[in-house]
């Protein structure tokens, strides 16, 4: 199982929406790739996983919701959302990777797949801040182009397309970076990168939410947690030294210029987007609200609510899922996202939680995709603290 473990890290780390664009590959049929690995670990693992009740409650509530879709939906995109929905509930209930064993084989798999997370968290800043350099985004489809006023308009597309989707799954690791035992200099120089990064895709609320949960991490570990003058000290100054980068970045050359632009606010027409989609709730029936409408509906209450976005995927989910189902499938997740938090410290738990929520919740990123989410529950699983500190060389260790 450890090939196929690196095979699906591959795919899901490297492989992005505008990767499987470019090479006019079908994004549905993709992830239904990596559902049908996901499944062949489930399968072998099946003794284990079907021991805990809120997994298999998970499973067989959202394949019968699919199963219903696909019967009474014949819509644009049906098949898309449902492995939208599918694809995380499957990851989820084929975790903890080796069920959890920590032999020396699988240490180094861990191991190996930690490398494929950092690689690709790297591969992502090299790319986007190369195409903000350059002004190209590298994997944009056939026949599209994408002009931008100037040059601080500019948002470069990464690995994984949007520039918010990458925000996001940026977001993910830096916060999960920022909780791991890495040494200090290196926690502080793989986040300024990320942060980097997240100012050439020129995602405003991305960059606020970071600094706040960075604002978080510092006063925490600086006066609140217990350790020696010399290790604070060292953590001040490499705060202030990333900042200065990150300053320099914004003031002198326009990184984040999309910020500067609108005078350090938020008010402008993708701002007053997210406002304006609750209007949508004037127009939403009671059998909407219960059990969801289909595409075709869904377009119509956008039609009526004069919106041709909802900029919220939680309103997204609402509306194709309905209340019931939807109150069901993040319950059920929450039991599950319970267990693979279980070795977690408190506050590394609510940190790396709270940050994905805010960040997420920014945007539609989650509503015909769901590679991040899935990408979240990865990072939960490498970074559990049973065993993160035998997966990373101690050799990059901070010392305590």
């Amino acid at each position: 199982m450890g090939f196929l473990y690196i095979i699906i890290f591959i795919l899901t780390f490297f492989i992005g929406a505008n990767i499987t664009d470019y090479y006019n590959i079908s994004l549905t049929q993709f992830h239904f790739i990596l559902i049908i690995l996901w499944l062949i670990i489930f399968l072998h693992n099946s003794k284990f996983i079907l021991r805990n009740k809120y997994v298999i409650l998970l499973l067989l509530f959202t394949f019968s919701f699919v199963l219903l879709k696909l019967f009474t939906d014949n819509s644009i995109g049906i098949y898309a959302f449902c492995d939208t929905i599918l694809l995380a509930p499957i990851a989820a209930t084929s975790l903890p990777i080796f069920n959890g064993k920590l032999n020396l084989k699988n240490i180094k798999i861990r191991r190996f797949l930690l490398l494929i997370i950092i690689l690709s968290f790297l591969g992502d800043v090299v790319i986007s801040i190369i195409e903000r350099l350059t002004q190209t985004n590298f994997f944009e489809a056939m026949g599209t182009t994408n002009e931008y006023e100037s040059e601080m308009y500019f948002r470069s597309h990464g690995i994984y397309g949007h520039p918010l989707y990458n925000s996001l799954i940026l977001s993910i690791g830096m916060s999960f970076i920022l909780i791991s035992p890495f040494k200090n200099i290196i926690k502080f120089t793989l986040w300024t990168l990320g942060f980097i990064a997240i100012l050439c895709f020129n995602t405003r609320s991305s960059m606020v939410l970071n600094l706040f949960f960075m604002a978080l991490y510092l006063f925490r570990n600086i006066l609140l947690k217990r350790g020696g003058f010399t290790k604070k000290m060292g953590i001040v100054v490499l705060a202030i030294f990333g900042g200065y980068v990150i300053y320099n970045l914004f003031i002198q050359y326009g990184f984040g210029g999309r910020m500067q632009e609108y005078n350090y606010s938020f008010d402008d027409g993708s701002s007053q987007t997210r406002l304006l989609v609750f209007r949508i709730f004037d127009y939403i029936d009671t059998d909407t609200w219960l059990f969801g409408t289909d595409f075709n509906g869904y377009r119509m209450l956008k039609k009526s609510a004069h919106i041709t976005v909802t900029e919220n995927y939680w309103i997204d989910w609402l509306l194709r899922l309905g209340i019931i189902f939807m109150i069901g499938y993040i319950l059920l997740f929450k039991k599950v996202l319970q267990q693979m938090y279980k070795r977690y410290k408190s506050f590394d738990k609510y940190f790396t939680l709270i940050s994905f929520l805010f960040v997420s919740s920014m945007n539609n990123s989650l509503s015909i995709n769901s590679i991040a989410l899935v990408i979240f529950l990865l990072y939960i699983d490498i970074f559990n603290p049973n065993s993160i500190s035998l997966i990373i060389p101690s050799k990059f260790i901070e010392r305590r």
